[in-house]
């Protein structure tokens, strides 16, 4: 059986997947996502903390170990936007390589916004049929995607430099939030969202990545590492709007108390929720549907459905 990895090196966590070819689809066979916060102060100092650099390689070799535990014939690691902004990228990439034994990819976020309509198309459990028109938006810590596809292809990609974490060090020093830096987070997204010109014409919105499937969990009430049971739940705006201002009100120690709060998550999830707010508003959309796959994913099916000679 054919089979490969692909590890996500984010700007707020690590994620894996091990997946296998069958017929024509790809089966996610293992996976897992571990919080290091490479990206966290690389807004401010444009440098990766050895401290955070050593949490990501830690997590990274336990990926590597896992994927050859599981037999895979390949792996494929990208990083996303902390790699990119970061002025010492290239010296962490050459300690994943002597360290872990991994090529890195830097990806551009438009390449990034390709791979997650690429995590939606091929999920039969979440697209049986595809529509007319999708659009696809990935809430990062550093940035966030947005790729809008019609009749099975990219019409229109966009990276925006707004993520959890980055928003979240500039504008939230300590909860609860003023009300000052709410407004401010919210004006920069919606500013942003504007100056893209992204299309507004979709028949349905997907929410993939940390933020879409965190804000899921409490919603539903079911734990965030139960990722299988938040795959095609559906977000109202209305929920969402609540979520953020009860939110605002809380302290990260209350924030880590809501049940089914992913606790590493708890201090950047006002940034990330507002995010969402703004892209809702965005896009005049009444709801989003949860994707737990992801660019991950994405990258399986370019390395097994893509590269198969059959």
């Amino acid at each position: 059986m054919k089979r490969a990895t692909a590890i996500d090196i984010g700007t707020n966590s690590v994620k894996f997947s091990v997946g296998e070819l069958r017929g024509n689809a790809v089966t996610v066979v293992g996976e897992g996502s571990t919080v290091t916060r490479l990206g966290a102060s690389v807004d401010k100092t444009g440098l990766i903390q050895s401290e955070n650099a050593d949490r990501t390689l830690k997590a990274i070799r336990e990926f590597f170990k896992n994927a050859l535990t599981a037999e895979s014939q390949s792996t494929v690691c990208v990083g996303t936007s902390a790699l990119r902004d970061a002025k010492n990228g290239a010296e962490f990439i050459k300690r994943v390589k002597d360290e872990c034994g991994v090529d890195v990819e830097v990806i551009t976020g438009v390449r990034e916004a390709e791979l997650a309509y690429k995590s939606i198309i091929y999920d039969r459990n979440i697209v049986p049929v595809l529509p007319e028109s999708i659009t696809i938006f990935d809430v990062g810590g550093g940035s966030s995607e947005l790729v809008y596809g019609r009749n099975n292809g990219v019409v229109q990609t966009v990276s925006l430099n707004v993520g959890a974490v980055r928003l979240t060090d500039r504008h939230f020093k300590s909860m609860p939030a003023r009300r000052e830096d709410v407004r401010e987070v919210a004006d920069t997204v919606t500013n942003e969202l504007e100056r893209s010109e992204f299309v507004r014409d979709s028949a349905i919105l997907f929410g993939i990545g940390g933020t879409a499937v965190t804000v899921a969990a409490l919603k539903y009430a079911i734990p965030y590492d139960e990722p299988m049971k938040l795959s095609g739940c559906r977000v109202q705006e209305e929920d969402l709007r609540q979520l953020s201002m009860r939110l605002q009100t809380m302290t990260v120690d209350e924030i880590k108390n809501i049940p089914c709060m992913d606790s590493a998550r708890a201090d950047i999830i006002l940034a990330g929720a507002l995010i969402l707010n703004s892209v809702l508003s965005y896009f005049n959309a009444k709801e989003y549907v949860v994707s737990t796959k992801g660019v991950r994913f994405g990258l399986l099916c370019e390395a097994l459905i893509q590269s198969d000679p059959t």
